[in-house]
């Protein structure tokens, strides 16, 4: 381990976590980054003072309480206990289960929050077109009603009230392709 330089190991590891897209804990490359900088200290103040050197009885010791039998019976007799728990619980569950469901109690809760924005999308849209509608039958109904009348206003030789009936038959079209457009995109959307 002597020969071994903290820093360039430290690179190496982040390049390769940088290279196969990984992600790191934030604590330990925090940790990471304080040895590097703790190298770089100690090197000024003492440029033959090596930390792989001065860490190794530490990650030894790491090492071996990691890895010795004592510690991986007791963490394998952890496991095993958390097991046990597990399956002694089992069949208590399984039988609040079938009874929840026997009883009709049975509760099934789904969250789609993409169907809670689509729902507001339509809802504006409805409230949209069910305010051009309104206006252009408004306007329909008002401009029938004018042209009943025998004569009305005119510019330059047009009488007026035949301009809001255009307008009222184009705007009453341009509601229906709305309306025939919205459907096509639907059918595509389920598709």
């Amino acid at each position: 381990m002597e020969h071994m330089d903290l820093s360039v190991m430290v690179g190496d590891l982040l390049s390769l976590v940088r290279n196969n897209n990984l992600s790191m804990p934030p604590d330990q490359a925090m940790l990471l980054k304080v040895f590097v900088s703790l190298e770089g200290a100690f090197k000024k103040l003492a440029p033959a003072f090596d930390m792989m050197v001065a860490i190794q009885p530490t990650l030894q010791e790491a090492v071996i309480n990691q890895l010795s039998p004592q510690a991986l019976g007791k963490r394998g007799l952890k496991v095993l206990i958390q097991y046990l728990e597990l399956f002694a619980d089992l069949p208590k569950e399984i039988r609040r289960g079938i009874y929840t469901v026997k009883t009709g109690n049975l509760k099934i809760r789904i969250e789609l929050n993409q169907l809670d924005e689509l729902k507001h999308v339509l809802m504006r849209a409805a409230a949209s077109r069910l305010a051009v509608a309104g206006i252009t039958s408004a306007l329909v109904i008002g401009t029938s009603i004018i042209m009943s009348l025998a004569n009305g206003p005119t510019i330059w030789g047009i009488n007026i009230f035949d301009i809001f009936g255009i307008g009222a038959v184009i705007g009453g079209s341009l509601i229906l392709l709305a309306i025939m457009r919205d459907k096509t995109s639907e059918k595509t959307l389920r598709e």
